[in-house]
């Protein structure tokens, strides 16, 4: 009997840590151009950003009125890490985005650089909305000649464009990317739990 309730009590903890993973995780505005700054548009030098475990969201706008076609941006998916997501929030546009990802810390701009020099080649359209943009974005080899990737993308630096392709037009985004820790790392944290329960309580029967 006090086995079983040793257990579980070891599987409510389990599901406490999964959750307190889960709420650790929240969306958090890493990049927003009201109060930032206008993203680069320049491939040769694209905006670092610092991703965290979680959501990382980016607020921005392009306008050809204003010059401003593509904005450029880029990461590093630490050790340990995976991006496993990108969700179009928002999409506010009178025509259509496309959308870019190459490894490495600089940029490149589609229909200029080759096709293969990206892992992803992808419109955005309204219909994107609310959905992951990172599995069409993976899959583009098959029609843009894009090199392809594999979800979740592992560690490393790459590069993201979003570009607005309609003549004369203007568009603004919401994008969140998605990274979390890798599976053994969430089962370290739950194993050391279990081991700190199961002495607890060991020294509780003493």
């Amino acid at each position: 009997m006090r086995v079983m309730k040793i257990n579980q009590f070891i599987l409510s903890l389990s599901l406490s840590v999964v959750l307190s993973l889960g709420s650790a995780t929240q969306a958090d505005i890493v990049w927003n151009e009201t109060a930032n700054g206008d993203l680069s548009s320049l491939p040769s030098s694209p905006t670092a950003l610092s991703f965290a475990n979680g959501s990382n969201t980016i607020i921005g706008s392009m306008a050809e009125a204003n010059g401003d076609i593509r904005d450029f941006m880029t990461f590093t998916i630490g050790p340990g890490q995976f991006l496993t997501g990108l969700t179009l929030d928002s999409l506010v546009a009178n025509g259509v985005g496309f959308q870019g990802l190459n490894a490495g810390a600089t940029g490149l701009i589609p229909g200029t650089d080759p096709s293969a020099s990206f892992l992803g080649l992808e419109f955005i359209l309204p219909d994107f909305v609310a959905n992951d943009m990172l599995i069409p974005l993976s899959e583009s080899n098959n029609s843009y000649g894009a090199a392809g990737f594999t979800i979740p993308l592992g560690p490393g630096t790459y590069t993201y464009l979003i570009q607005e392709i309609t003549p004369g037009q203007s568009m603004s985004y919401q994008l969140s990317f998605t990274v979390v820790p890798e599976p053994s790392s969430i089962m370290l944290i739950s194993v050391a739990g279990f081991v700190a329960v199961l002495r607890r309580r060991r020294r509780l029967n003493d």
